[in-house]
Parts: C-alpha cells; structure tokens; sequence
C-alpha cells in the first residue's frame, strides 16, 4: 500500500534531519555523489529527499513539491504566480548559501502542517 502525502512529508523531514546537503540529490558515506535511492546515501538535497520518499514515482515527486513550494513562497513571500517549476525554486532555496538545514525542516514542517489540516477537513 501506498504512504499517504502526510506520512511521505513527515519521512522527508526525518531524512533531511539525518543528512543534509546542496548542490547534489545526495551524497554517499564516501562523500560521493550518489542517487538519492543509493542504500549507502547519508546526506540529501531538499529534492533529494523527496526522490528518495517517492522512489521514482513522477506524479508523486511532483505533488510533494508543489506542497513543499507552496510553503516555500509563503515563508520566502514569493508571489504565487511566479513561473518556475516547483522543483527550480526548491532547488535554489536549498542551494542557497544563506539557506541553513534549520530552513529547510520549517519548510517541511510547514507542508506538514498544512496536510494535516486538508486531511482534518
């Protein structure tokens, strides 16, 4: 059976807070480059972790993304029309420099919380 959008948001959190990184989907216990689905990745990119969770199910990597960049332009007071792809603007927001690890689980938690109030309804 498949895991719920909730359960799928609330294990991103649990692999971005186990290991974090930019600029890769993630990264191996050699410090290698690696697919975020690699059993020996330790660290993950925002996107990297969503992959992961998701495990190559297109439909679903784009849904968790939307939910995540929802928040993400709330936090970031981006506007809602903004063109790039969900995907692009987590990716830039991850890589940021500025960006801190603490950042990215608000945004998680935010999409959390926000799927737990839609499931409430």
């Amino acid at each position: 059976m498949a895991k719920t959008v909730l359960a799928q948001l609330i294990d991103i959190k649990e692999t971005i807070k186990s290991g974090w990184c930019r600029h890769v989907y993630a990264i191996d216990s050699n410090g290698n480059m690696c697919s975020p689905n690699n059993p020996h990745a330790c660290m993950w990119c925002l996107t990297g972790a969503v992959e992961k969770q998701a495990y190559w199910n297109y439909a679903r990597i784009r849904s968790l993304e939307a939910k995540l960049c929802t928040q993400l332009k709330k936090v970031q007071r981006m506007s809602k029309t903004t063109t790039a792809s969900a995907r692009s603007l987590l990716q830039k927001f991850n890589d940021n420099k500025a960006t801190t690890k603490r950042q990215v689980l608000g945004v998680i938690d935010r999409a959390i919380n926000a799927e737990r109030k839609r499931v409430k309804k």
